[in-house]
């Protein structure tokens, strides 16, 4: 596990069923909240 990074942004929200459309609005609020929101992946190998 390890704390998600800009680069995770697109697959979270993904996860969130958060479309293409709104990727923009939702990598700007995951940035504008990175002090009180932590967001985590986990990894899952094999």
């Amino acid at each position: 596990m390890r704390r998600a990074s800009a680069a995770d942004v697109a697959v979270l929200a993904e996860l969130r069923g958060i479309g293409g459309d709104k990727l923009g609005a939702y990598a700007g609020w995951v940035a504008a909240h990175a002090e009180t929101h932590l967001p985590f992946v986990a990894g899952i190998d094999g």
